[in-house]
């Protein structure tokens, strides 16, 4: 075996230690729901998240270059949306360390499949299926929070309203909404609270509330309470006619969301039924895709439905965005 033979196996073997160590915390997390969790527990997850950072370390370079993508830059940040309020060391996380985790998890499915089924097709699907599936559960999880979020503007808005007119400053209202907001947006208001009392300015201090791509009234939210801090002047009518906005926004979302129900559900078989397929044939028959590589042909029949399939993939994603 050559060096770059040797370089390869060794890169698979830590990504497949890597996912399975990533894989592990991840179990431990799901069935470890529990308000209060000890130091100890604490310390387990940080170490098994450490030592899978390490293990994947070579797939960095492959994970910048993944991160040109516009798509592969959304699916990171969506992850960090994700892990902020389930897993909060992993959300601090830079983008890279997070697809090379994620690429290593990948790699070591394809790696322990191969092992298993001695099958290079069933491997490289199981990796394709792996990664389609981790991408999907995040897109899923962040769009419910962000869901969430929206849902949530507007009785923010109601007590940001209320709390200017009894004459509160922004300090005062911040900490009010860190304590009586709850659900997934209160962190965002504890962080402004806090940005605030170590005297950061209300420019810097308001950018979480900015910060989430999905919740575009929030960031009219921050640019107004920044406004009003530097000129004054009563707030309280404009987060009422914001209020009013966001409701009718939040109905139009919701039929949308039915509306689009079925396609989004078609799109989710369109790209999973494939490889699925794949996989199954690949253990059924062995070598049924051997006629595909035996000319130049067959590579470019192989190719061109590939390239139709992610164009049908891509069409209906952009068909089924109009909800969002």
């Amino acid at each position: 075996m050559g060096g770059g033979g040797a370089f390869a196996a060794g890169s698979i073997a830590f990504a497949a230690l890597g996912g399975t160590c990533l894989g592990m915390a991840a179990l431990k997390r799901g069935k470890g729901r529990v308000l209060s969790v000890s130091s100890l527990e604490l310390e387990k997850r940080s170490a098994a998240l450490a030592c899978a950072i390490f293990l994947v370390r070579p797939l960095n370079p492959l994970a910048q270059r993944a991160l040109e993508s516009g798509a592969v830059r959304e699916g990171a940040a969506q992850a960090k949306l994700v892990l902020r309020g389930s897993w909060p060391e992993a959300a601090r996380l830079d983008s890279c360390t997070l697809v090379s985790l994620g690429l290593g998890a990948a790699m070591g499915a394809a790696f322990l499949s191969l092992l298993l089924t001695r099958s290079l097709t069933f491997a490289v699907a199981m990796a394709c299926l792996l990664v389609l599936g981790l991408w999907g559960l995040i897109r899923h999880k962040a769009e419910g929070v962000s869901r969430t979020i929206r849902e949530e503007v507007p009785d923010a808005l109601r007590l940001l309203a209320d709390s200017f007119r009894s004459g509160h400053s922004l300090q005062q209202t911040m900490d009010q909404a860190s304590t009586d907001l709850s659900g997934p947006i209160r962190p965002l208001f504890q962080s402004v609270a806090k940005r605030l009392r170590m005297g950061e300015g209300a420019a810097e201090a308001l950018a979480p509330l900015g910060s989430i791509k999905d919740v575009p009234e929030l960031a009219f939210v921050a640019i107004a309470l920044d406004v009003q801090h530097q000129c004054g002047g009563s707030i309280a009518p404009v987060l009422e006619s914001a209020r009013e906005a966001v409701k009718g926004e939040l109905e139009l979302a919701r039929s949308l969301r039915v509306q689009t129900a079925q396609a989004r559900l078609s799109a989710s078989i369109v790209t999973v039924m494939p490889f699925i397929l794949v996989a199954f044939f690949s253990l059924a028959s062995p070598g049924f895709l051997d006629p595909f590589f035996e000319s130049p042909l067959g590579v470019l029949l192989l190719g061109a439905a590939l390239v139709m399939q992610l164009a049908g993939v891509l069409a209906v994603r952009r068909i089924c965005r109009a909800d969002q």
